[in-house]
């Protein structure tokens, strides 16, 4: 700018401006017609020359200069200065376009991006973010739907952009469930997309029983929640099958033949095989140990197989015939190694001393580890009602269920109370006793009153 303007300095002229014309000569002052006349003087000197002075005191004569004004130079400054005015007008209109635009920011399509994007043009723009966010089925939260200023136009820098974001599908809409067993696995998960069911989750299982895809089961997580009541933020889950789960044959079965029954039990827990116990009594293997399998030893099995052991229960205990043993050594009958109880009770038929049953049959077989004790009852023939006269009426109720209750018989009895010398309480007489009697009796007691004197005794007499 100061070059430009150092060009319209007195005396010099702009490199491309034209080359200056000499101006036309000026007219000589006109003369007033009343003014008085002048004498002549000497005559008039061309232009441009030098007129000598009238000598003063007889000295050398003095020159007179006569310079014409060039009105064509001040033209030539006006038309520069009008020149650099516009200049500067343009620089300053060029300054303020500049300015203006470069405070617009075109705004892009946001729609569909996310809002941390949308936020980062705001701010690499100059723009404020004003955030309105509404429930959609259509777009993923955090996803914008709409903007206040449409694709394509420009914003000044700071001014608001409106913008809608989605959040989401409403978790507090209710969702009625279809029903699962009848949707396959991808009928499924398209109305769980759909909908926008988040916390309804699709799992999928093995199964032996529903080929792939088929439906398993529906299970809720709160307690009391159900497909009438779902939903969107309820957890739940649906499970459909993947089919049976196949594995490769590639595990060699060991022989378990005289090992431990718990050494195969370990070994199929750790494979993956599905094991099956059976027992038996064995007179030659010991109890707890392994007689056969049912896969050979060395062929291979994969996971989930099944492989079935028969272990030993030991040598079987045969349970003895009681009939053939009196009550005194039945206790020892088995030897010891099966528990006996012996009992003896009265029977209207079997006579005194006879078996009447035994718990366990003869000849039954108790293998070692499922003994259990064998109860043996002897008969004790009729039951005998004895004289209880004399006793005293406090004891009649430890006799009879001793003698008789206890032991099978229904032998019961009645008390009444007669008057008599003896002392109070005294049994003094039965209305039967001293034989055998059926095993449902019934008898009455007479016991004194103790209310009349002793009988007198009589006189003693005289030799």
């Amino acid at each position: 700018m100061t070059g430009f303007l150092s060009q319209f300095e007195d005396g010099a002229a702009p490199p491309d401006a034209p080359p200056a014309t000499a101006a036309p000569p000026a007219a000589p002052p006109a003369v007033p017609q009343d003014a008085p006349a002048r004498p002549p003087g000497p005559p008039a000197a061309p232009a441009g020359a030098v007129r000598p002075l009238a000598p003063r005191g007889g000295g050398i004569e003095a020159v007179e200069h006569h310079v014409e004004p060039d009105r064509g130079r001040r033209r030539r400054l006006a038309a520069r200065w009008a020149a650099a005015a516009g200049a500067l007008a343009a620089l300053a209109l060029a300054a303020a376009l500049f300015w203006h635009f470069s405070r617009l920011v075109e705004v892009p399509d946001l729609t569909g991006g996310t809002l941390a994007a949308a936020q980062a043009f705001c701010r690499e723009g100059g723009l404020v973010p004003e955030v309105a966010e509404v429930y959609s089925l259509e777009a993923e939260g955090g996803t914008v739907t709409a903007q206040g200023i449409a694709p394509g136009q420009t914003a000044t820098r700071g001014s608001r952009l409106p913008l809608t974001v989605s959040k989401g599908a409403d978790p507090a809409e209710p969702i009625a469930l279809p029903d699962f067993s009848s949707l396959t696995r991808a009928e499924a998960e398209r109305w769980i997309r759909e909908r926008r069911a988040d916390n309804l989750r699709l799992v999928l299982e093995f199964s032996d029983s529903v080929a792939a895809d088929g439906f398993l089961r529906l299970e809720f997580r709160a307690e009391g929640a159900g497909a009438g009541s779902y939903r969107r933020r309820d957890y739940a889950t649906v499970y459909y099958s993947k089919g049976p789960e196949s594995f490769p044959r590639n595990i060699a079965v060991p022989d378990f033949a005289g090992k431990p029954r718990g050494e195969a039990e370990s070994w199929a827990a750790a494979n993956g095989v599905e094991l099956s116990v059976a027992e038996s009594e064995s007179d030659g293997v010991a109890q707890g140990l392994v007689m056969g399998q049912s896969v050979p030893a060395g062929e291979k099995v994969a996971r989930r197989d099944a492989l079935a052991v028969v272990v030993s229960l030991g040598r079987a205990l045969v349970v003895p015939d009681f009939s053939r043993h009196a009550p005194e050594s039945a206790a020892s009958a088995a030897e010891g190694q099966i528990p006996v109880a012996v009992e003896s009770r009265y029977h209207a038929s079997v006579p005194y001393g006879r078996l009447v049953s035994q718990s366990a049959p003869a000849g039954a077989r108790m293998l070692p580890g499922g003994v259990q004790k064998v109860t043996v009852v002897y008969s004790l023939g009729r039951p005998y009602l004895k004289d209880f006269r004399g006793m005293s009426e406090g004891d009649l109720p430890q006799a009879f269920f001793s003698d008789y209750t206890a032991k099978g018989a229904s032998v019961t009895y009645a008390v009444t109370y007669v008057d008599s010398s003896e002392p109070k309480g005294q049994v003094v007489g039965m209305s039967d006793y001293s034989r055998f009697v059926p095993l449902e009796f019934h008898v009455t007691i007479s016991v004194s009153k103790g209310n009349l004197p002793p009988p007198e005794k009589p006189p003693e007499k005289q030799g």
